[in-house]
């Protein structure tokens, strides 16, 4: 555990994810983290590290996502990190996949980010932090057959950040976005 002096204190949502999971790894010696995901097993992953603090969480609920704010409010008052990488993957074409497809690409991929993000940003502005969002190589690539429901929202989430990144500057909180290309994550092997 960190001394209380230099705790710094991460969310990551989408955290049960192969890339979340190695970025935690790297960085858990070093920061008090919020683990989020709609995996209830997230629990389970890291019940054994004293400085990971699991939740079970839909970030397409406001709900849950409240509920999920209360409980860190009463272990952090700032956080320095908060990366999105709660994200879904549809492929098929546009004319055949039913419109839920599209829909829950959307509400999770762009919806989710921004509910997390609204939540969270008082304590981000409280501890300028950085807010990092996990887009794809998807995020900057033309209308690909196939592909369009997670190249919209990739497309959709860069906007986003963009803009994001220019109104939240003059709290002294910083927007990355980073393109990461296809990786073999859980995310990937569920593609049909």
């Amino acid at each position: 555990m960190l001394s209380k002096e230099i705790m710094k204190y991460a969310l990551i949502s989408g955290a049960g994810s192969g890339l979340a999971q190695a970025l935690i790894s790297a960085i858990k010696d070093n920061f008090v983290i919020f683990a989020l995901d709609i995996n209830p097993s997230i629990i389970d992953l890291y019940k054994k590290e004293q400085n990971i603090h699991c939740f079970s969480c839909d970030v397409t609920d406001i709900v849950e996502i409240q509920t999920v704010k209360e409980e860190i409010l009463k272990m952090a008052t700032a956080l320095d990190l908060l990366i999105n990488f709660a994200s879904v993957v549809e492929l098929g074409s546009v004319v055949e996949v039913k419109p839920q497809a599209f829909e829950k690409s959307i509400s999770v991929n762009v919806l989710g980010m921004y509910q997390i993000n609204h939540a969270f940003f008082p304590l981000i502005k409280q501890g300028k932090g950085r807010i990092i969002m996990m887009s794809s190589e998807y995020g900057r690539l033309l209308g690909l057959p196939f592909h369009s429901f997670y190249t919209i929202s990739k497309h959709a989430m860069e906007i986003y950040s963009d803009s994001l990144r220019r109104e939240v500057r003059p709290f002294g909180v910083k927007v990355i976005k980073i393109r990461p290309g296809s990786f073999k994550t859980e995310m990937v092997r569920k593609i049909q």
